[in-house]
């Protein structure tokens, strides 16, 4: 059954959960609201991208050059939904994912926990609560490349301002892509 995701800004994290049906994900909001389902974080993430016209390889591949990290690269998809990703479970079964993913602007803050397994309890707008197996330490430098991307990936989007009423998050990247493909071909012709 298709649900609907809520809209980026929206989005405060994917979670991985175990629930009756198998592995799964929870979707939590910045308004405090929590939905569960029955896919992956990866399959979440796929539709997030797909509905951004975003290839998450090639943007997994440009943050990884600004970061010099490559795996578990923060994903800036949109304006408002800069998803970094974090170790938040043990997996029960080989090959079940355990890296969720945060919204680096919803996190409000970040604290030490001394209750093994979990390390770190981040604590994100809405409410949230998230234990984290990763060390202060590690979530700190993962916010710190998060706002690495932020501040160097940003200005592409710059060109629409949400506060002009002509603007359609959905569309956007689907105008940049076009804006590549005109270049290019102003390119092909001049040469």
């Amino acid at each position: 059954m298709y649900q609907p995701l809520p809209i980026d800004q929206e989005i405060a994290a994917l979670i991985p959960c175990y629930t009756a049906t198998g592995d799964s994900t929870r979707v939590l909001t910045a308004s405090g609201l929590t939905l569960t389902l029955p896919v992956r974080p990866r399959a979440v993430l796929n539709r997030i991208a797909r509905r951004r016209a975003t290839d998450l390889a090639a943007l997994r591949h440009i943050t990884s050059l600004k970061t010099q990290r490559s795996i578990l690269q923060p994903l800036p998809l949109a304006p408002h939904l800069l998803l970094i990703p974090v170790k938040v479970r043990t997996p029960r079964v080989t090959g079940d994912t355990c890296t969720g993913y945060i919204n680096y602007y919803t996190v409000v803050g970040a604290k030490s926990c001394q209750d093994p397994p979990v390390h770190t309890v981040l604590t994100l707008t809405g409410g949230h609560t998230i234990g984290t197996l990763w060390t202060p330490v590690t979530i700190n430098r993962y916010l710190q490349l998060a706002r690495l991307t932020a501040y160097t990936h940003t200005p592409q989007y710059n060109t629409l301002q949400e506060s002009d009423t002509r603007y359609a998050p959905e569309l956007l990247g689907i105008a940049q892509r076009l804006a590549e493909v005109f270049r290019d071909i102003l390119a092909l012709k001049n040469h």
